[in-house]
């Protein structure tokens, strides 16, 4: 259940459907997973710079998804959203990716539902029909706050509802601000936002009305390091807090320590650095070194300095899989592992953290 009947509402991550983000989900704690609702991104096919040519066939890129679902999430239920590059592409059977997709899912009896955007093509919008049709799990409606504002979307989304056939107390309303948002969590800006949800119909009808985004703007951040707010945390306290009574649904969401967008870069070209993203309260604390590629070995030196901080920064090891791990490398002397498996720890640590900060907004 993703909305309790005493006003508890899952925490939301939007996760791109890559390593490090599952692998984080198959090492929480049991209970902190069951406090999560998930919103899978299928990520376009890499590029090959060094080839000339896309990675994998669009098959093959997707062929073994549902076998780590089954894997890495189970029976707990889920949001399936697919980059719109893979809306149009086959696999060899002649079934688009999302066809192939969805299927294969329901294949292993994942309890997924289809995400749609008002901009989706009408070949992805009839995969998830059929989908909804089939598993009856419902579906998730993604819209940012701008689209929102429009009366013509308010059509379109009732429109969207009536094609596919889905109730809306099976529908998932997902507001995502994105990136780059003010979050001002001031009473005019709250104004705005309750003003535009209330030009919804029956908004309370739907099964969540989950707010999501990110502020968290890794780019900016030089060596050695910084501190940036979590606005995106900061503005969902203090909207949940003035309309939760109006609307009771409402639930938070956020994109971990990732951006929304999917970047395709030349690796040959960057050497990433070194560093540590630390969800802390209602901020990030980001530890930043040279390039990992030229020494590994700092991450050593960069996991006892977020242990060791006298600002008490460290939940301690037994916090999350993410955090043991930056025991160990810091002052077990572990391995330092690839950058993946710092993207790993981080984002193992945050969903650990929202969870229990989620829980505490809603008063358990």
């Amino acid at each position: 259940m993703i909305c309790s009947s005493d006003g508890y509402v899952k925490y939301l991550p939007i996760l791109k459907w890559r390593q490090g983000e599952y692998q984080a989900l198959l090492r929480l704690d049991p209970q902190t997973k069951e406090n999560i609702y998930p919103l899978f991104v299928v990520p376009p096919v890499e590029y090959d710079f060094e080839e000339q040519r896309p990675k994998k066939s669009p098959e093959e890129h997707v062929e073994k998804l549902a076998t780590r679902y089954k894997q890495k999430w189970g029976l707990l239920p889920s949001l399936v959203d697919i980059d719109s590059s893979l809306h149009l592409q086959n696999v060899q059977d002649g079934r688009t990716v999302p066809e192939f997709i969805f299927d294969e899912l329901k294949g292993v009896k994942g309890i997924f539902s289809p995400v749609v955007k008002l901009d989706y093509d009408k070949s992805y919008l009839a995969a998830v029909k059929r989908s909804w049709q089939t598993c009856n799990t419902g579906i998730g409606i993604r819209i940012s706050l701008d689209e929102l504002a429009s009366p013509s979307s308010v059509v379109q989304i009732a429109s969207l509802q009536s094609f596919i056939g889905c109730t809306q107390d099976k529908t998932d309303l997902i507001i995502d601000f994105g990136k780059g948002a003010s979050y001002e969590p001031t009473d005019d800006v709250i104004l705005v936002v309750k003003t535009i949800l209330g030009q919804i119909d029956n908004l309370n009808g739907y099964r969540s009305i989950y707010v999501v985004g990110t502020s968290l703007e890794l780019g900016d951040v030089k060596k050695p390091g910084a501190e940036q707010a979590r606005k995106e945390w900061i503005f969902f306290q203090a909207l949940y807090r003035s309309i939760s009574n109006t609307y009771s649904k409402l639930g938070y969401g956020d994109y971990t320590i990732e951006t929304p967008e999917f970047t395709s870069l030349d690796m040959r070209m960057l050497k990433p650095a070194a560093k540590i993203v630390y969800s802390y309260k209602d901020k990030w604390i980001i530890y930043k070194g040279g390039s990992f590629r030229d020494n590994p070995a700092q991450m050593k030196g960069l996991c006892k300095k977020l242990i060791t901080a006298k600002e008490n920064y460290y939940y301690g090891r037994t916090f999350s899989q993410g955090d043991e791990k930056i025991y160990d490398c810091g002052i077990n002397n572990g391995s330092t592992g690839t950058l993946g498996t710092w993207k790993e720890a981080a984002i193992s640590h945050h969903l650990t953290l929202v969870v229990i900060q989620n829980a505490s907004l809603h008063g358990f």
